[in-house]
């Protein structure tokens, strides 16, 4: 599988996402989001595991409006689904995760 959206997330807003690896299997994208800075819409294709590098609180808007505010602890680790959304860091820290999504 290949990304194939116009709203690629290093794409659409390299100030927070940057791939760090890439293989014909799979991508690793560092996420970075400064205190109250948000992030462009951007869209996940593929499914992905995110492992939260920092504690954190992040307001999530999908393309439909919906707002949901969601806290994550250092070391935990989620699946995503495919979303197209924005977020942002609500936090007076730093935000880090690492997102590796599968190709196949």
């Amino acid at each position: 599988k290949k990304v194939a959206t116009a709203f690629d997330p290093p794409k659409v807003d390299p100030k927070h996402y940057e791939v760090e690896f890439e293989n014909d299997h799979v991508r690793v994208l560092r996420v970075m989001i400064g205190p109250h800075e948000s992030t462009l819409m951007h869209e996940h294709q593929l499914r992905r595991i995110v492992v939260y590098l920092t504690d954190s609180t992040l307001r999530v808007t999908s393309a439909d409006g919906k707002v949901v505010t969601t806290p994550h602890k250092a070391g935990e680790i989620v699946e995503g689904a495919a979303a197209k959304h924005s977020e942002e860091n609500v936090g007076a820290t730093p935000f880090e995760a690492i997102a590796t999504e599968f190709k196949y």
